[in-house]
């Protein structure tokens, strides 16, 4: 089957701003440059407008939780599904949350098509993970802690990382944005970017009282950028203002969700981040230090960056937990570096991504995945 026959259904929970999200918007953009039929299921969310520039058809459906809606409303769901998989003539379905593939894998082994589903943190239910396995499913892991993860549970897969577009991801020139925010141009910036929830709320706490006491002792001129939403995004803010009280010169500005992140990258003379974040930032030639869901894994350099692959950053594996004096040692010694020798291995971040994660050959990894569940035409 060739690229112009394959047509991909791609079912997520909602459009929202996060790193499962926008790995799906790069490889999505990219499968249409490549010619395939790229067809977008999730309820509709802040990166709607994003998704929508793709040009390929959107629907914009809700798939709740299992036990949370009645029969009813779960078997109208998976109708639909069925009548969206028909009338777009999709060959492979590809989920990438638990609860929105609840409703697409059993609609998709019914009629016969290939479902892949790609596991993007240990949080996913094993119970749905074994079954879309034992039941024709093909399992895909964005990192090699996951894929060890899923393998001590009997379950193979294939390892694709996440897919970085080094076009979309750059250096840039963005002074104005400092201007906008206040921002002196060369005072030191740090950025913390991440869904507010649990463990990385907890994280991005941590980053603020590093932030506070290295402007209190080292960095007078410090300022801190939060980008960002979650369920622990009001204690983020409350934190915020307590820290700040009612002095008019701000030095912590929280966005909230932001989806101009290269700028934010660019702004930044260190990111504080997992996962996805930190690989964004290096492809921006920036500075991170990684810490994620797992815990700590700290500065990422030339020299340590397969390591911290290994580790996903952070995020699926660490070397210790997280803590606040860790995150200040750390991000004290990012913006102590001169500003030549940042530049040096800003550039060296930025190759390795391009060796190992652009978007091109992860989305030809892919399709060739694709490719392999489908049956050859007559």
């Amino acid at each position: 089957m060739t690229l112009q026959n394959e047509r991909v259904l791609i079912i997520m929970d909602g459009l929202y701003i996060g790193g499962t999200e926008t790995h799906v918007l790069a490889i999505a953009k990219e499968m249409i440059k490549q010619g395939v039929h790229v067809v977008i299921v999730g309820k509709t969310g802040p990166l709607h407008r994003s998704f929508l520039s793709l040009g390929c058809p959107i629907y914009p459906i809700e798939c709740k939780v299992e036990g949370s809606v009645s029969s009813d409303i779960w078997e109208e769901t998976k109708n639909i599904l069925r009548e969206i998989m028909k009338w777009e003539k999709i060959t492979v379905v590809h989920g990438h949350q638990t609860t929105s593939a609840r409703f697409a894998f059993p609609v998709a082994r019914e009629l016969g098509i290939p479902f892949v589903f790609t596991v993007h943190g240990t949080y996913e239910s094993l119970e749905n993970l074994r079954d879309i396995a034992e039941n024709g499913g093909t399992i895909i892991s964005v990192s090699q802690p996951i894929q060890h993860w899923l393998m001590q549970q009997n379950i193979s897969s294939t390892l694709i990382p996440n897919g970085i577009n080094l076009k979309q991801y750059r250096p840039l020139q963005k002074t104005n944005l400092l201007k906008k925010m206040r921002i002196p141009l060369h005072a030191p910036v740090v950025l913390y970017a991440a869904r507010l929830s649990w463990e990385k709320a907890k994280i991005c706490k941590q980053v603020i009282q590093a932030c506070c006491y290295l402007r209190k002792r080292y960095f007078p001129s410090l300022h801190l950028i939060i980008a960002g939403k979650g369920f622990h995004d009001g204690e983020i803010k409350k934190m915020i203002e307590k820290v700040q009280g009612k002095s008019k010169y701000k030095f912590i500005h929280f966005l909230g969700e932001y989806t101009m992140m290269s700028s934010l990258y660019s702004i930044s003379n260190c990111v504080v981040g997992t996962g996805r974040v930190a690989l964004e930032a290096m492809a921006c030639s920036r500075l991170v230090v990684s810490a994620g869901r797992h815990g700590f894994f700290g500065t990422l350099y030339p020299n340590n960056l397969q390591q911290a692959w290994y580790y996903y950053f952070g995020d699926h594996n660490s070397i210790q937990p997280c803590t606040s004096s860790l995150l200040a040692k750390n991000i004290k010694t990012v913006l102590s570096t001169s500003k030549r020798q940042r530049l040096i291995w800003g550039r060296q971040n930025r190759l390795f991504i391009k060796e190992n994660f652009g978007i091109e050959q992860v989305t030809k990894t892919l399709l060739n995945t694709y490719a392999s569940l489908i049956p050859p035409s007559p």
